[in-house]
């Protein structure tokens, strides 16, 4: 296993604050992690890991979000050719839940290829800055799955910027069985 290291102190501290919201948004709901994990498909076991842990799969992070009746939004902040939170970009998204949430992975790749080539920055420079090589920042741009959070935070330091982390609630509350 590849154990990353964060490049800069607030990618961690910013974690760590998503974490705290959506532990916090969980117990004001009302819902037990063993609910809240019957209710989205994982154990109490992977909940408790979600809530004491900050290195995660975005698909899961999104998954657990939506069981809590929230949206994760993850974007590229402060580089050039932004903004990279297009609010029309969602016109476009799928209603599907599942779906939607590939999306939204998909949309945070484009944007971080975007910032990459508006801060003129090659494949090659990307990889540099992380320890890695070119290759591997392409296949990165263009992985499907298994995005992990740290990683697209270490990308975004990377070319000069940082991976902004938002809640957004949405309109309607989950139902979980208690």
């Amino acid at each position: 296993m590849i154990r990353m290291t964060d490049l800069h102190p607030d990618d961690l501290t910013a974690r760590l604050n998503l974490r705290n919201m959506l532990t916090e948004r969980r117990t004001d709901l009302g819902y037990s992690q063993t609910a809240i994990g019957h209710h989205i498909g994982l154990s109490q076991g992977a909940i408790a890991h979600l809530e004491t842990r900050t290195n995660w799969h975005i698909a899961v992070l999104q998954r657990y979000a939506r069981g809590l009746n929230t949206r994760i939004l993850l974007y590229p902040a402060d580089l050039p050719g932004g903004p990279y939170d297009d609010p029309t970009a969602d016109l476009f998204r799928p209603t599907d839940p599942d779906r939607a949430d590939q999306w939204d992975q998909q949309q945070l790749l484009l944007n971080l290829a975007a910032a990459r080539q508006a801060a003129q920055l090659t494949q090659r420079q990307v990889g540099d800055a992380l320890g890695s090589s070119e290759s591997a920042v392409g296949n990165y741009e263009r992985t499907k799955t298994g995005l992990m959070l740290i990683a697209a935070q270490r990308y975004c330091r990377a070319i000069g910027g940082r991976l902004a982390l938002e809640l957004a609630h949405l309109d309607e509350p989950a139902e979980v069985a208690a």
